[in-house]
Protein backbone atom coordinates (compact mmCIF):
# COMPACT_ATOMS: atom_id res chain seq x y z
CA UNK A 1 0.00 0.00 0.00
CA UNK A 2 1.29 3.13 -0.86
CA UNK A 3 1.26 6.43 1.07
CA UNK A 4 -1.11 8.83 -1.09
CA UNK A 5 -3.32 5.48 -1.03
CA UNK A 6 -3.17 5.44 3.13
CA UNK A 7 -3.90 9.17 3.86
CA UNK A 8 -7.04 8.56 1.78
CA UNK A 9 -8.28 5.86 3.40
CA UNK A 10 -7.93 8.10 6.27
CA UNK A 11 -9.06 11.77 5.16
CA UNK A 12 -9.89 11.34 1.63
CA UNK A 13 -7.32 13.71 0.59
CA UNK A 14 -2.91 14.48 1.55
CA UNK A 15 -1.72 18.05 2.83
CA UNK A 16 1.45 19.36 0.34
CA UNK A 17 3.79 21.10 2.25
CA UNK A 18 6.83 23.40 0.73
CA UNK A 19 9.75 22.64 3.66
CA UNK A 20 13.85 23.11 3.61
CA UNK A 21 16.38 21.03 5.24
CA UNK A 22 19.86 22.43 5.97
CA UNK A 23 21.85 18.79 6.38
CA UNK A 24 23.92 18.91 9.05
CA UNK A 25 27.13 17.89 7.63
CA UNK A 26 27.13 19.46 4.07
CA UNK A 27 25.10 22.79 4.99
CA UNK A 28 23.43 22.08 1.33
CA UNK A 29 19.68 23.53 1.57
CA UNK A 30 17.69 20.98 -0.15
CA UNK A 31 14.14 22.05 -0.72
CA UNK A 32 10.88 19.83 -1.76
CA UNK A 33 7.25 19.51 -1.51
CA UNK A 34 5.83 16.20 0.19
CA UNK A 35 2.83 15.31 0.83
CA UNK A 36 2.62 13.89 4.62
CA UNK A 37 -0.16 13.87 7.16
CA UNK A 38 0.75 14.55 10.48
CA UNK A 39 -2.57 12.99 12.70
CA UNK A 40 -2.73 14.00 16.30
CA UNK A 41 -4.59 12.08 19.23
CA UNK A 42 -4.84 12.67 22.70
CA UNK A 43 -2.50 10.85 24.70
CA UNK A 44 -3.92 7.72 26.98
CA UNK A 45 -2.85 4.85 28.87
CA UNK A 46 -4.86 2.65 27.00
CA UNK A 47 -3.23 3.70 24.27
CA UNK A 48 -0.22 2.62 25.25
CA UNK A 49 -0.77 -0.57 26.82
CA UNK A 50 -3.57 -2.40 24.61
CA UNK A 51 -2.75 -4.85 21.62
CA UNK A 52 -5.06 -2.34 19.34
CA UNK A 53 -4.52 1.53 19.72
CA UNK A 54 -8.06 2.99 21.03
CA UNK A 55 -7.67 6.15 19.69
CA UNK A 56 -6.59 5.12 15.89
CA UNK A 57 -8.17 1.51 16.21
CA UNK A 58 -4.38 0.63 14.89
CA UNK A 59 -2.48 -2.48 15.64
CA UNK A 60 1.42 -1.09 16.85
CA UNK A 61 2.66 -2.85 13.81
CA UNK A 62 0.24 -0.97 11.36
CA UNK A 63 1.59 2.45 13.23
CA UNK A 64 4.93 1.32 12.27
CA UNK A 65 4.78 0.79 9.05
CA UNK A 66 2.47 4.19 8.57
CA UNK A 67 5.26 5.97 10.28
CA UNK A 68 7.39 4.48 7.28
CA UNK A 69 4.82 5.87 4.57
CA UNK A 70 5.11 9.29 6.41
CA UNK A 71 2.00 9.49 8.58
CA UNK A 72 2.60 9.79 12.38
CA UNK A 73 0.54 9.44 15.34
CA UNK A 74 1.93 12.08 17.62
CA UNK A 75 -0.28 11.35 21.36
CA UNK A 76 1.69 14.32 22.39
CA UNK A 77 2.06 17.23 20.45
CA UNK A 78 4.34 18.86 23.22
CA UNK A 79 6.97 16.27 23.14
CA UNK A 80 6.72 15.26 19.25
CA UNK A 81 10.05 13.76 19.03
CA UNK A 82 9.86 11.06 22.39
CA UNK A 83 10.58 7.50 21.29
CA UNK A 84 8.36 4.82 21.18
CA UNK A 85 8.01 3.17 24.55
CA UNK A 86 8.30 -0.83 25.01
CA UNK A 87 7.94 -3.26 27.44
CA UNK A 88 8.81 -6.39 28.83
CA UNK A 89 12.80 -6.65 29.02
CA UNK A 90 13.69 -3.63 26.75
CA UNK A 91 14.46 -0.53 28.65
CA UNK A 92 11.68 2.36 29.22
CA UNK A 93 11.90 5.30 27.29
CA UNK A 94 12.17 8.36 29.74
CA UNK A 95 14.19 10.53 27.61
CA UNK A 96 13.01 13.59 26.07
CA UNK A 97 14.68 12.61 22.92
CA UNK A 98 16.27 10.13 21.61
CA UNK A 99 19.78 11.79 22.82
CA UNK A 100 18.52 12.14 25.95
CA UNK A 101 17.09 8.38 26.51
CA UNK A 102 20.49 7.23 25.35
CA UNK A 103 22.82 8.66 27.50
CA UNK A 104 19.65 7.61 30.21
CA UNK A 105 19.76 4.46 29.53
CA UNK A 106 23.67 3.81 29.68
CA UNK A 107 24.49 5.52 32.68
CA UNK A 108 21.58 3.01 34.13
CA UNK A 109 24.02 0.40 33.60
CA UNK A 110 26.72 2.19 35.98
CA UNK A 111 28.35 4.22 33.06
CA UNK A 112 29.31 7.91 33.95
CA UNK A 113 28.03 10.90 32.02
CA UNK A 114 30.83 10.84 30.20
CA UNK A 115 31.51 7.55 29.62
CA UNK A 116 27.72 7.21 28.03
CA UNK A 117 28.18 10.23 25.79
CA UNK A 118 31.16 8.95 24.39
CA UNK A 119 28.75 6.60 23.25
CA UNK A 120 26.08 8.60 22.16
CA UNK A 121 28.50 10.55 20.32
CA UNK A 122 29.39 7.65 18.30
CA UNK A 123 25.45 6.53 17.32
CA UNK A 124 25.70 10.46 16.48
CA UNK A 125 28.04 9.78 14.09
CA UNK A 126 27.01 6.86 12.51
CA UNK A 127 23.20 7.45 12.26
CA UNK A 128 22.62 11.00 13.60
CA UNK A 129 20.91 8.97 16.31
CA UNK A 130 18.15 7.46 14.07
CA UNK A 131 17.06 3.81 14.66
CA UNK A 132 15.32 4.06 11.16
CA UNK A 133 18.28 5.00 9.18
CA UNK A 134 19.94 2.43 6.59
CA UNK A 135 23.09 3.40 4.94
CA UNK A 136 21.27 3.18 1.09
CA UNK A 137 19.13 6.32 2.29
CA UNK A 138 15.77 7.61 3.39
CA UNK A 139 13.86 5.76 0.42
CA UNK A 140 14.59 2.47 2.00
CA UNK A 141 12.16 2.67 4.72
CA UNK A 142 11.90 -1.73 5.85
CA UNK A 143 11.96 -2.06 9.03
CA UNK A 144 14.66 -4.88 8.66
CA UNK A 145 18.00 -4.97 7.97
CA UNK A 146 20.08 -5.82 4.88
CA UNK A 147 23.08 -7.68 5.05
CA UNK A 148 25.92 -5.46 3.55
CA UNK A 149 23.64 -2.08 4.74
CA UNK A 150 24.43 -0.21 7.17
CA UNK A 151 20.91 -0.07 9.68
CA UNK A 152 20.08 1.43 13.04
CA UNK A 153 21.89 3.79 15.84
CA UNK A 154 25.16 1.80 15.50
CA UNK A 155 24.85 0.73 11.51
CA UNK A 156 24.95 -2.61 12.00
CA UNK A 157 26.51 -4.01 8.32
CA UNK A 158 26.44 -7.49 8.50
CA UNK A 159 24.55 -10.57 9.33
CA UNK A 160 26.91 -11.70 11.84
CA UNK A 161 25.82 -8.47 13.62
CA UNK A 162 22.66 -7.98 11.91
CA UNK A 163 20.75 -11.32 13.35
CA UNK A 164 21.05 -11.47 16.73
CA UNK A 165 19.34 -7.54 16.85
CA UNK A 166 16.70 -8.94 14.74
CA UNK A 167 16.32 -12.17 17.02
CA UNK A 168 15.90 -9.98 20.45
CA UNK A 169 13.27 -7.50 18.09
CA UNK A 170 10.77 -10.87 17.61
CA UNK A 171 11.23 -12.03 21.10
CA UNK A 172 10.32 -8.49 22.37
CA UNK A 173 7.41 -8.36 19.76
CA UNK A 174 8.31 -5.24 18.12
CA UNK A 175 10.92 -3.92 14.94
CA UNK A 176 14.38 -3.56 15.19
CA UNK A 177 14.43 -0.41 13.72
CA UNK A 178 13.05 1.02 17.40
CA UNK A 179 15.11 2.71 19.62
CA UNK A 180 14.54 0.85 23.03
CA UNK A 181 15.65 -2.61 21.38
CA UNK A 182 18.47 -1.32 19.55
CA UNK A 183 19.66 0.62 22.66
CA UNK A 184 19.20 -3.09 24.80
CA UNK A 185 21.33 -4.90 21.44
CA UNK A 186 23.92 -2.64 21.76
CA UNK A 187 24.57 -3.07 25.37
CA UNK A 188 24.24 -7.07 24.94
CA UNK A 189 26.86 -6.55 22.62
CA UNK A 190 29.31 -4.43 24.53
CA UNK A 191 28.83 -6.80 27.74
CA UNK A 192 29.56 -9.93 25.77
CA UNK A 193 31.90 -9.87 22.13
CA UNK A 194 33.21 -5.96 23.24
CA UNK A 195 33.49 -6.21 26.75
CA UNK A 196 37.79 -6.55 26.79
CA UNK A 197 37.94 -4.47 23.83
CA UNK A 198 35.75 -1.73 24.41
CA UNK A 199 33.52 -1.61 27.63
CA UNK A 200 36.20 -2.51 29.85
CA UNK A 201 38.78 0.45 29.25
CA UNK A 202 35.53 2.65 28.21
CA UNK A 203 34.60 2.20 32.04
CA UNK A 204 38.17 3.57 33.27
CA UNK A 205 37.66 6.58 30.97
CA UNK A 206 37.35 9.84 32.63
CA UNK A 207 37.06 12.41 29.64
CA UNK A 208 35.08 12.93 26.86
CA UNK A 209 37.89 12.60 24.19
CA UNK A 210 39.17 9.02 25.82
CA UNK A 211 35.80 8.11 26.17
CA UNK A 212 34.66 8.81 22.47
CA UNK A 213 38.20 7.46 21.27
CA UNK A 214 37.51 3.91 22.51
CA UNK A 215 34.12 3.49 21.20
CA UNK A 216 35.01 4.83 17.71
CA UNK A 217 38.20 2.65 17.60
CA UNK A 218 37.14 -0.70 19.15
CA UNK A 219 33.26 -0.81 18.74
CA UNK A 220 32.33 1.42 15.84
CA UNK A 221 35.54 1.28 13.70
CA UNK A 222 35.35 3.77 10.60
CA UNK A 223 37.25 3.55 7.46
CA UNK A 224 39.00 6.89 8.26
CA UNK A 225 39.62 6.12 11.96
CA UNK A 226 41.26 9.48 12.60
CA UNK A 227 38.92 11.74 11.11
CA UNK A 228 36.21 9.29 12.83
CA UNK A 229 37.91 10.24 16.59
CA UNK A 230 38.05 13.86 15.60
CA UNK A 231 34.17 14.31 14.47
CA UNK A 232 32.95 12.16 17.19
CA UNK A 233 34.94 13.78 19.82
CA UNK A 234 33.47 17.08 18.71
CA UNK A 235 29.69 15.88 18.37
CA UNK A 236 30.47 14.46 22.39
CA UNK A 237 31.53 17.81 23.22
CA UNK A 238 28.18 19.40 21.73
CA UNK A 239 26.40 16.26 23.55
CA UNK A 240 27.20 16.77 26.39
CA UNK A 241 27.33 21.05 26.94
CA UNK A 242 23.36 20.34 25.99
CA UNK A 243 22.70 17.74 28.05
CA UNK A 244 24.81 18.63 30.98
CA UNK A 245 21.49 18.68 33.25
CA UNK A 246 21.62 14.77 33.12
CA UNK A 247 25.09 14.25 34.89
CA UNK A 248 23.19 14.93 37.89
CA UNK A 249 22.80 11.73 39.63
CA UNK A 250 26.14 10.00 39.28
CA UNK A 251 29.73 10.88 38.67
CA UNK A 252 30.37 12.57 35.84
CA UNK A 253 34.08 11.33 35.78
CA UNK A 254 35.52 14.80 36.61
CA UNK A 255 34.74 15.12 40.22
CA UNK A 256 30.75 16.25 40.13
CA UNK A 257 28.93 13.58 42.20
CA UNK A 258 26.03 13.58 44.41
CA UNK A 259 23.65 11.61 46.56
CA UNK A 260 23.19 8.08 45.85
CA UNK A 261 21.12 5.68 47.74
CA UNK A 262 20.81 1.65 47.52
CA UNK A 263 18.76 -1.24 49.08
CA UNK A 264 20.74 -4.06 50.80
CA UNK A 265 19.25 -7.83 51.26
CA UNK A 266 17.00 -6.43 54.30
CA UNK A 267 14.37 -3.44 53.68
CA UNK A 268 17.14 -1.70 55.43
CA UNK A 269 18.28 1.27 52.97
CA UNK A 270 21.28 3.46 53.22
CA UNK A 271 21.77 6.75 52.12
CA UNK A 272 25.60 7.03 50.93
CA UNK A 273 25.91 11.04 51.15
CA UNK A 274 28.92 11.44 48.45
CA UNK A 275 29.89 14.36 49.76
CA UNK A 276 31.61 12.60 52.36
CA UNK A 277 35.51 10.87 52.32
CA UNK A 278 33.90 7.71 52.16
CA UNK A 279 32.17 7.55 48.48
CA UNK A 280 33.52 11.02 47.22
CA UNK A 281 34.83 11.14 43.17
CA UNK A 282 34.28 7.36 42.99
CA UNK A 283 32.32 6.20 39.93
CA UNK A 284 28.92 5.16 40.35
CA UNK A 285 29.91 1.24 40.37
CA UNK A 286 32.43 2.19 43.43
CA UNK A 287 29.35 4.03 44.81
CA UNK A 288 27.38 1.32 44.28
CA UNK A 289 29.53 -0.97 46.47
CA UNK A 290 30.24 0.72 49.11
CA UNK A 291 26.73 2.19 49.83
CA UNK A 292 25.54 -1.45 49.09
CA UNK A 293 28.38 -2.96 51.69
CA UNK A 294 27.58 -0.62 54.39
CA UNK A 295 23.81 -0.70 53.83
CA UNK A 296 24.50 -4.78 55.07
CA UNK A 297 26.58 -3.67 57.64
CA UNK A 298 23.64 -1.59 59.04
CA UNK A 299 21.24 -4.72 58.74
CA UNK A 300 23.82 -6.89 60.35
CA UNK A 301 25.25 -4.62 63.38
CA UNK A 302 21.64 -3.57 65.75
CA UNK A 303 21.39 -7.96 65.76
CA UNK A 304 25.06 -8.20 67.60
CA UNK A 305 25.82 -5.12 68.72
CA UNK A 306 23.84 -4.80 71.80
CA UNK A 307 23.21 -9.13 71.75
CA UNK A 308 24.65 -12.11 73.93
CA UNK A 309 28.53 -12.34 74.44
CA UNK A 310 28.63 -15.56 73.99
CA UNK A 311 28.27 -18.72 71.94
CA UNK A 312 24.20 -18.57 72.11
CA UNK A 313 24.29 -15.67 69.27
CA UNK A 314 23.57 -17.06 65.91
CA UNK A 315 22.63 -15.40 62.30
CA UNK A 316 21.50 -17.60 59.72
CA UNK A 317 20.96 -14.44 57.09
CA UNK A 318 24.44 -15.85 55.44
CA UNK A 319 22.68 -17.79 53.64
CA UNK A 320 21.30 -15.07 50.95
CA UNK A 321 24.77 -14.27 49.93
CA UNK A 322 25.88 -17.98 50.04
CA UNK A 323 22.70 -19.39 48.12
CA UNK A 324 21.24 -21.96 51.01
CA UNK A 325 25.22 -23.43 51.57
CA UNK A 326 26.12 -24.09 55.27
CA UNK A 327 29.96 -23.11 54.39
CA UNK A 328 32.19 -20.19 54.91
CA UNK A 329 30.89 -16.86 53.33
CA UNK A 330 33.33 -14.05 52.95
CA UNK A 331 33.92 -14.88 49.37
CA UNK A 332 29.86 -15.48 49.32
CA UNK A 333 29.45 -11.84 50.46
CA UNK A 334 31.90 -9.92 48.39
CA UNK A 335 30.09 -11.72 45.09
CA UNK A 336 26.83 -11.10 46.82
CA UNK A 337 27.63 -7.15 46.75
CA UNK A 338 29.82 -7.30 43.49
CA UNK A 339 26.53 -9.22 41.73
CA UNK A 340 23.72 -6.49 43.25
CA UNK A 341 26.25 -3.42 42.36
CA UNK A 342 25.75 -4.77 38.54
CA UNK A 343 28.84 -5.79 38.16
CA UNK A 344 29.51 -9.96 39.04
CA UNK A 345 32.83 -11.31 38.94
CA UNK A 346 31.53 -13.99 36.74
CA UNK A 347 28.66 -15.03 34.60
CA UNK A 348 25.96 -16.03 34.75
CA UNK A 349 27.37 -17.86 38.01
CA UNK A 350 28.05 -14.77 40.12
CA UNK A 351 29.18 -16.48 42.83
CA UNK A 352 32.77 -17.60 43.43
CA UNK A 353 32.78 -18.94 47.18
CA UNK A 354 36.43 -19.77 47.04
CA UNK A 355 38.87 -16.71 47.73
CA UNK A 356 41.60 -18.23 45.63
CA UNK A 357 39.93 -18.61 42.76
CA UNK A 358 38.95 -14.84 42.70
CA UNK A 359 42.70 -13.89 42.49
CA UNK A 360 42.79 -16.44 39.35
CA UNK A 361 39.56 -14.85 38.12
CA UNK A 362 41.08 -11.27 38.27
CA UNK A 363 44.60 -12.27 36.99
CA UNK A 364 43.01 -13.42 33.40
CA UNK A 365 42.90 -11.15 31.04
CA UNK A 366 39.53 -10.01 29.88
CA UNK A 367 37.89 -10.98 33.33
CA UNK A 368 36.97 -7.23 33.87
CA UNK A 369 39.07 -7.28 36.74
CA UNK A 370 42.72 -6.76 37.87
CA UNK A 371 44.94 -8.41 39.95
CA UNK A 372 47.13 -6.05 42.03
CA UNK A 373 49.66 -8.04 44.31
CA UNK A 374 50.89 -6.30 47.40
CA UNK A 375 54.50 -3.86 46.76
CA UNK A 376 53.24 -3.39 43.09
CA UNK A 377 52.61 0.10 43.88
CA UNK A 378 48.95 0.06 43.37
CA UNK A 379 47.01 2.44 46.27
CA UNK A 380 43.45 0.60 47.13
CA UNK A 381 40.71 2.55 46.47
CA UNK A 382 37.36 2.19 47.93
CA UNK A 383 35.42 -0.58 46.29
CA UNK A 384 38.34 -2.97 45.90
CA UNK A 385 38.33 -6.90 46.95
CA UNK A 386 41.25 -7.34 49.50
CA UNK A 387 42.81 -10.25 49.75
CA UNK A 388 44.32 -11.68 53.30
CA UNK A 389 46.67 -13.89 54.09
CA UNK A 390 47.16 -15.67 50.46
CA UNK A 391 43.40 -16.24 50.00
CA UNK A 392 42.45 -16.91 53.63
CA UNK A 393 40.01 -14.25 53.53
CA UNK A 394 38.32 -11.37 51.61
CA UNK A 395 36.54 -8.15 52.26
CA UNK A 396 35.60 -4.42 50.76
CA UNK A 397 37.48 -1.90 50.69
CA UNK A 398 35.22 0.79 52.66
CA UNK A 399 37.88 3.88 53.32
CA UNK A 400 41.97 4.92 51.95
CA UNK A 401 44.47 6.68 53.73
CA UNK A 402 47.65 7.36 51.72
CA UNK A 403 48.18 3.82 50.32
CA UNK A 404 46.45 1.72 52.95
CA UNK A 405 42.78 1.10 54.15
CA UNK A 406 41.16 2.60 57.29
CA UNK A 407 38.58 0.74 56.92
CA UNK A 408 37.22 -2.58 55.77
CA UNK A 409 33.93 -4.30 55.71
CA UNK A 410 33.19 -7.95 54.95
CA UNK A 411 31.34 -11.02 55.90
CA UNK A 412 32.18 -14.22 58.18
CA UNK A 413 33.96 -12.00 60.62
CA UNK A 414 34.64 -11.36 64.13
CA UNK A 415 31.28 -10.45 66.48
CA UNK A 416 32.82 -7.78 68.51
CA UNK A 417 30.66 -9.10 71.40
CA UNK A 418 32.91 -12.02 71.12
CA UNK A 419 35.73 -10.01 72.80
CA UNK A 420 38.39 -11.48 70.21
CA UNK A 421 41.09 -9.27 69.73
CA UNK A 422 41.90 -8.44 66.00
CA UNK A 423 39.53 -9.52 63.20
CA UNK A 424 38.80 -12.74 63.52
CA UNK A 425 37.43 -15.10 59.91
CA UNK A 426 35.79 -18.11 59.84
CA UNK A 427 36.73 -19.55 63.13
CA UNK A 428 35.89 -18.11 66.39
CA UNK A 429 37.04 -18.04 70.01
CA UNK A 430 34.04 -18.47 72.36
CA UNK A 431 33.88 -18.80 75.75
CA UNK A 432 37.24 -20.79 75.44
CA UNK A 433 36.26 -22.96 72.35
CA UNK A 434 36.57 -22.86 69.33
CA UNK A 435 33.63 -22.40 67.28
CA UNK A 436 33.53 -23.32 63.51
CA UNK A 437 29.68 -22.62 62.31
CA UNK A 438 28.94 -19.91 59.82
CA UNK A 439 25.97 -18.33 61.93
CA UNK A 440 28.57 -17.48 64.62
CA UNK A 441 30.04 -15.04 61.79
CA UNK A 442 28.64 -11.45 61.05
CA UNK A 443 29.21 -8.62 58.48
CA UNK A 444 31.34 -6.64 60.47
CA UNK A 445 34.23 -3.66 60.04
CA UNK A 446 38.07 -4.51 59.50
CA UNK A 447 40.79 -2.16 60.43
CA UNK A 448 43.46 -4.79 60.06
CA UNK A 449 45.81 -4.51 57.21
CA UNK A 450 49.16 -6.73 58.42
CA UNK A 451 47.75 -9.02 56.71
CA UNK A 452 46.86 -8.26 53.25
CA UNK A 453 48.22 -9.31 50.23
CA UNK A 454 46.33 -7.55 47.67
CA UNK A 455 43.75 -6.43 45.76
CA UNK A 456 41.40 -6.74 43.00
CA UNK A 457 39.50 -3.95 41.53
CA UNK A 458 36.95 -3.40 38.92
CA UNK A 459 37.74 -2.33 35.22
Amino acid sequence: MNTMHRLRQLFGKSTSIQFSVVTRRTGVILSTSLSVAVVLFAASPAAATNSIDQQTNLTPAQRAQDANLGIFYIDNPCSPNTATTTSGSLPTVTGTDNYATAIEFFMSKKLTFVQAVGIVANFEGESDMNPKAQEDGPSDTSPYPKNGVGFGIAQWTFTTRQQPLVDLAKQENVLPNTLPVQLQYSWTELTTGYASSTLNPLKSATTLADATSIVTTNYEAPLDLQSGIATRTEYANQIAKKYASLANGTSTGVGTTTTTSCTGSSTTTADCNTSNSTTAGLSPLREQIVCLTETELAAWEPNYKNGPTTGSFTDTRYLTYSRGAVQTWCADFASWIYDQAGDPLEKPNWDVSYVPNMVILAEKSGSGFTWHPIGDGYTPQPGDLVDHDNGGHVNIVISVSGKNPTMMIGGDQTNPNYGESGTVYGNHTIDGQTVDKPSTSVVSEDTYTGDISGYISPN
